[in-house]
């Protein structure tokens, strides 16, 4: 992510590759969601479709604060990953 980042804006903000990996993930499960919703309405199943959207939101919501925590305590000097340009800006 930080290497688009970097490509696009600059090094001066790379503050943003954070924010945007919190986006991108919750863009990719909620588009997948959405999809899924639609393909079972197109199959005439409304009552299914209803019940994936109902036990989505509990499941998005506990992901998502997974995710972003763990994205959170990467970002405090935890990152054990190879991104370079992460490392040498925040470690």
């Amino acid at each position: 992510m930080s290497e688009l980042v970097m490509l696009f804006f600059g090094a001066e903000f790379t503050e943003s590759v954070f924010p945007a990996s919190v986006l991108l993930v919750g863009a990719l499960f909620g588009s997948t969601r959405k999809v899924i919703v639609e393909i079972l309405r197109g199959y005439s199943l409304p009552h299914a479709s209803t019940v994936v959207e109902l036990l989505s939101y509990p499941v998005f919501v506990v992901a998502g604060i997974l995710f972003v925590t763990e994205l959170a305590m990467s970002r405090d000097g935890n990152y054990s990953g190879s991104d370079p340009i992460y490392r040498s800006h925040y470690c």
